[in-house]
């Protein structure tokens, strides 16, 4: 049949893929290869033929034909467009003498060592395997941001006793076994180098870790290259009680917050994270507009109750499931909207609830098929939230407007007097913008530090200066915004 094929392949279809790919539009893109073999005419035929025949999903997948050929590089990939139905890749090989993959199992096995330029092709999806394998196939420096919650190696012997008597479920899972502190520093390095290889010059990564392991993972990031940003202690409302009452409560764990160096230009919404920060604003003062600086000590509950993912029997699925206000706030703070989110130990794919909740791509790996079952089915019950959270609202660049400027659209007026919160008139302005204070001619911030007799030479004058409007004083600051905001209205 092959032999049959290979003479109607090069007698009639020997250009079909090339034909087909000027046409091909958005939805299909083909290249079969510029200078096929006579050999290869069979394969490349089956290739366009059955590329004909796709052509009816085109309303719910992207369809895509690999621009080379070679061990590992796939054929066909079938992307979903919607996210949720299951992508396919398409393999097609001719067996006739050939010594290369002889099985199925082969071409899966070949096209799983390919490079990165298949897998970054293929965002928003899970990974079967094994992190620092999956990692070491992908493209340098495409990742956006990193979350990585990698074994702790917590070392647990016996059965520890509630206070009641019954048996407490720690982590006691295959994968968080390693044989010494070699092995387990040998594990943590090589994990460690492929993020750092794979992440983006201005991208950063989030590693979690307890008191058994954060130190050696710490240590090796810094060995690396990575540049520490923050570290963040994770202070859990609800921890594991210390039931043997032999040391203090372990009632928190660390966050490593690093860059990829020194010189990185790191994603960070610094108003949007004053957003999450109720932990030294009350919910009264919250309410009220109040916002402070997030700090580095997050008061989060321990996952658990209907966030728990639970398999058929109702037992927890996973020992050490994070909680999603923890993921949430760190892809919103450290990421953009279309940011690539990489997970190299996915688990319950929390970080992939987070990213696809906030308009992130994402990629999760984790070897455990059970996990990957269950965490497809979570994040195929994710939708976008548009909030001004998701695409960082709070820390868009406000239009740049000059006082003079407000004094021609008569926002200001010129003449007219600057006051204080309280007291009397205390400046006048003048057509530039600058005031004069006491016939001394000085720009508003100057003249804030001057009028207020403090040590330092400028305060931020919108924070200070108040003008009369229908009998009342407002801020300047508040004058602005408004010229600000007919300035949008009318662009």
């Amino acid at each position: 049949m092959n032999h049959y094929m290979n003479r109607v392949a090069l007698n009639t279809f020997s250009y079909f893929c090339h034909a087909c790919g000027e046409c091909a539009g958005d939805t299909f893109s083909v290249d079969a290869g510029k200078k096929p073999s006579e050999e290869s005419e069979p394969e490349k035929f089956y290739h366009g033929f059955v590329l004909g025949l796709l052509v009816d999903q085109a309303a719910g997948y992207v369809v895509k034909s690999n621009r080379e050929s070679g061990f590992g590089r796939y054929d066909v990939v079938m992307e979903p467009k919607n996210g949720k139905d299951t992508a396919v890749i398409m393999e097609f090989k001719v067996l006739d003498d050939y010594d290369g993959e002889k099985e199925l199992a082969d071409t899966a096995k070949n096209a799983r060592s390919c490079k990165g330029e298949r897998i970054t092709d293929m965002k928003n999806m899970i990974i079967n395997g094994d992190s620092i394998d999956e990692m070491n196939k992908m493209e340098a420096e495409s990742v956006d941001l990193i979350f990585a919650d990698p074994p702790y190696w917590m070392r647990v012997d016996g059965v520890l006793k509630r206070v009641e008597g019954t048996d407490f479920d720690g982590c006691d899972d295959e994968w968080d076994q390693f044989e010494s502190l070699d092995s387990y520093e040998a594990f943590t390095r090589k994990w460690l180098e492929a993020c750092y290889r794979i992440l983006k010059p201005d991208g950063s990564i989030w590693v979690i870790g307890g008191m058994q392991c954060i130190y050696t993972i710490g240590a090796i990031m810094q060995q690396i290259g990575f540049w520490f940003i923050n570290d963040v202690v994770w202070h859990k409302k609800n921890p594991t009680p210390n039931f043997m009452g032999t040391r203090l409560n372990n009632s928190h764990e660390t966050l490593i917050w690093a860059a990829k160096s020194k010189q990185s230009r790191f994603t960070f919404h610094y108003k949007t994270a004053k957003e999450f920060n109720l932990d030294t604003v009350s919910d009264e003062e919250f309410e009220k507009g109040s916002r402070k600086q997030l700090g580095s000590v997050w008061r989060i509950a321990v996952c658990s109750g209907n966030e728990r993912l639970r398999d058929e029997e109702g037992s927890k699925l996973h020992s050490t499931q994070k909680p999603q206000e923890m993921l949430d706030r760190i892809v919103a703070i450290s990421s953009s909207i279309g940011d690539l989110v990489l997970d190299p130990f996915g688990g319950t794919m929390t970080t992939g609830v987070a990213a696809k909740k906030m308009g992130r791509n994402y990629i999760m790996i984790e070897r455990n098929a059970t996990y990957c079952e269950y965490g497809k089915k979570r994040l195929d019950a994710v939708e976008f939230e548009d909030t001004p959270i998701a695409r960082a609202d709070f820390d868009q660049k406000s239009v740049k407007v000059s006082v003079p400027e407000m004094i021609r659209a008569n926002a200001l007026i010129e003449n007219e007097w600057f006051y204080f919160r309280q007291g009397d008139a205390v400046a006048r302005l003048m057509a530039d913008g600058k005031l004069d204070y006491n016939g001394e001619i000085l720009d508003m911030h100057s003249c804030a530090a001057k009028a207020r007799g403090v040590k330092a030479k400028r305060l931020n004058g919108f924070d200070y200066w108040y003008v009369m409007r229908d009998e009342s004083r407002v801020s300047i600051s508040e004058i602005r915004d408004a010229y600000r905001e007919a300035i949008q209205q009318t662009e």
